[in-house]
């Protein structure tokens, strides 16, 4: 997801959704949209440094594979290989069920 996707839904959210605002208060609408956005997106990844808890559980890796250009992602349940790799840069890791959107039931009539 890119920062104009965010904007986009930001400024979708105000044509489409029912949010009653002042003139003056959709700027602070949409700058607020994105940060929580933003940060949604970034509070699941974790430094490199930082040692997982929950022991098994399935994690994206993100490294830089010093052969290719750009980085890389692979989906681990350890990360040592990482951590030991000559070949690669360790940068962040995620719980993959961290990244899967949370889905609720529409409780209001199927909107």
């Amino acid at each position: 997801m890119t920062r104009e996707t965010i904007e986009n839904a930001a400024k979708e959210t105000l044509v489409n959704e029912p949010v009653e605002l002042q003139a003056t208060k959709v700027g602070v609408f949409q700058r607020g949209f994105i940060t929580g956005a933003e940060w949604r997106i970034n509070s699941v990844w974790h430094d490199a440094s930082e040692e997982p808890e929950r022991n098994g559980e399935p994690m994206l890796v993100e490294f830089h594979d010093f052969g290719m250009d750009g980085n890389s992602y692979d989906v681990v349940e350890d990360l040592q290989g990482y951590r030991t790799g000559i070949y690669v840069e360790f940068i962040r890791w995620a719980y993959v069920s961290d990244l899967i959107p949370e889905r609720k039931e529409e409780t209001n009539g199927g909107r």
